[in-house]
């Protein structure tokens, strides 16, 4: 189902025009905590169960409404349902579209280009110290780094080839002009027809870095605001062409973008194995090798997380990354299974 779809659907939803779409959206929305493996790992079925029925209780509760109101029927809606609808929307819309990246994945919302309800979605999930490679039904090439994760469709539509990654991933695209390919990422979309380029996008890190390798990317941004109607028409913004060895730098917190030139293959040399460095901080690249590795690194001070680098890494253990740095500044450090304290 197209995502501007599903909004008119909850729009109508709320104003007391149930439609079928509408309601199953909903049902959807509330077994969704069964398939939420990531949020609720650790959950039982039975705690799953709890937690979402408390979740719609708060609901409830957030826009006064009393345990005791009448149940939504399947056909009809008097003045007093239509109330009802009014009075939990608030509540019930903040929560929804909080879920909607997950119903996503989850392949209950399709994107636009995509035929409804024909399409079978794959998500890959690599864990920290894992990457893994996949070639699409296009023949476009991705390259999936460690702590990432990739959802594609096993065949694309007519319109165009759209995928959504978390994390981080070099795109090798196979030319189509007649079908943009198109890259979710948090805030942006990435749009390219054929080209090779490197995104950047992980939960924990402040920025967004597109880097450009060969051809032409264009980078658009959420149009959708804090003090905007969520559920209208979502759009897009252009903010950023981008030409071979050019990258974007955005600021989620504050906005604000940096398109720069620079050398490429520093951002994408990691595909294949490679580890490039050049005058950075030593805590950023511990969270690099943490990811890298699957290990938690641990630093006795400040001080040396400010100590700067210039090194690469090509296929080296741990042991031997931390052993090449030891002899560029006089540092100490010590592995115990996957826990690493520098000191």
């Amino acid at each position: 189902m197209y995502l501007n779809e599903i909004k008119r659907n909850i729009r109508k939803f709320f104003q007391g025009e149930a439609t079928e779409e509408g309601r199953w959206l909903i049902d959807q929305w509330y077994r969704s905590f069964n398939n939420k493996s990531s949020e609720l790992t650790g959950y039982s079925k039975e705690e799953k169960e709890k937690l979402r029925r408390d979740l719609w209780t708060d609901i409830k509760a957030s826009a006064n409404v009393s345990q005791n109101r009448r149940r939504i029927q399947d056909h009809g809606h008097s003045p007093n349902m239509i109330s009802w609808f009014a009075r939990i929307a608030a509540g019930f819309i903040i929560v929804l579209l909080a879920l909607l990246p997950v119903l996503y994945f989850q392949g209950v919302v399709w994107s636009e280009g995509q035929n409804v309800g024909m399409v079978e979605y794959h998500t890959i999930s690599n864990p920290t110290g894992q990457s893994s490679q996949v070639t699409l039904s296009d023949g476009s090439t991705i390259w999936l780094s460690a702590a990432s994760t990739l959802r594609y469709p096993d065949y694309f539509g007519d319109n165009r080839r759209e995928v959504s990654l978390i994390g981080e991933a070099f795109f090798d695209v196979k030319s189509d002009p007649n079908r943009p390919f198109v890259v979710n990422s948090g805030q942006l979309r990435t749009r390219v027809l054929g080209t090779s380029f490197n995104i950047r996008v992980f939960e924990n890190e402040k920025d967004i870095q597109v880097t450009v390798a060969t051809g032409r990317v264009s980078v658009e941004q959420s149009a959708v605001s804090a003090d905007r109607d969520s559920l209208e028409e979502e759009s897009f913004n252009p903010i950023a062409i981008l030409n071979p060895e050019q990258q974007l730098v955005f600021n989620k917190k504050t906005q604000t973008r940096t398109t720069q030139p620079v050398e490429s293959t520093l951002y994408t040399s990691w595909k294949d194995g490679k580890l490039i460095f050049e005058n950075h901080s030593f805590d950023e690249i511990a969270r690099r090798l943490e990811r890298w590795y699957g290990v938690d690194i641990h630093f006795a001070g400040s001080p040396l997380k400010e100590i700067r680098f210039k090194v690469t890494f090509e296929n080296n253990s741990l042991e031997h990354a931390l052993q090449m740095l030891q002899v560029i500044e006089d540092f100490e450090f010590e592995m115990k299974g996957d826990q690493v304290w520098i000191k």
